[in-house]
């Protein structure tokens, strides 16, 4: 899950570079996708705690 998660930030950062945008000013739509990006990260890492103990 963290590979993933990582894997989705450098692609976040890659493409934010692609756009010419800025890495500490990011645009609204580079904000939106690195919010998607911890809201997914946090509720995956909350099914894996949560997951099946038997």
């Amino acid at each position: 899950m963290a590979g993933a998660a990582y894997a989705v930030l450098v692609g976040l950062a890659t493409w934010q570079a692609l756009r010419a945008q800025p890495l500490l000013e990011p645009d609204a739509l580079s904000l939106a996708a690195g919010a998607a990006l911890v809201v997914a990260t946090a509720t995956a890492g909350v099914l894996v705690l949560r997951g099946d103990r038997s």
